[in-house]
């Protein structure tokens, strides 16, 4: 009889033990099916903690994928929203950039070349800057989302450090970042007010 009652005890701190191990994971669990709020973005120049950064939100629906595939797609598909708003504010630097410059200036063709070429080499190497930062899977519909970030501060740290952009170029992007970013999230937020 009392080995009956040793082995309840063993067995009631077997349970408890694998109880509170399994808990945490089912709390978990909970917590992660439900939507992130970063869905809702749809990309854009946004500050965020005091931390300047560009977003973009990439999805997949394709039902049937596995989900290393799934995530790839909606990684893609990220990293080129962030892509397309980066065209855009590169392309409100280069037109500040060209209106700064002197209809005097006797170099002025040569700093459009060369600004041109910059602007092309400087969207290619974008891509490795920019990271995934979270991602999550509807599992009632089937949809992988994935969010994507580049930090204003990392582009210009890299603008900083890029030796083939000329001197002229580099100082303006660097004057010219903050203020073009803050632009672009004001007309972001103001979509956002009409949508």
């Amino acid at each position: 009889m009392l080995s009956g009652k040793r082995f309840a005890l063993k067995l009631s701190v077997v349970s408890l033990i694998l109880s509170s191990l399994l808990l945490p994971a089912c709390a978990g669990k909970e917590i992660r099916d439900i939507r992130p709020d970063w869905i809702q973005i749809k990309g854009g120049a946004i500050m965020d903690k005091n931390q300047k950064s560009f977003y973009g939100v990439g999805k997949t629906d394709k039902e049937g994928l596995n989900k290393s595939l799934a995530r790839t797609i909606a990684d893609k598909m990220a990293r080129e929203e962030i892509r397309k708003i980066f065209t855009k504010y590169s392309e409100i630097l280069v037109r500040d950039y060209l209106i700064s410059i002197s209809k005097d200036d006797p170099d002025e063709d040569r700093k459009k070349k060369e600004l041109e070429e910059n602007v092309k080499d400087l969207t290619v190497n974008l891509l490795t800057d920019i990271t995934i930062v979270d991602r999550w899977t509807d599992h009632s519909d089937h949809v992988t989302y994935s969010l994507a970030r580049l930090d204003l501060d990392r582009f210009k740290s890299n603008i900083q450090q890029s030796g083939d952009m000329g001197r002229h170029i580099r100082d303006f992007i660097r004057d010219n970042a903050e203020k073009e970013f803050d632009v672009l999230e004001k007309t972001r937020r103001q979509r956002r007010r009409r949508d």
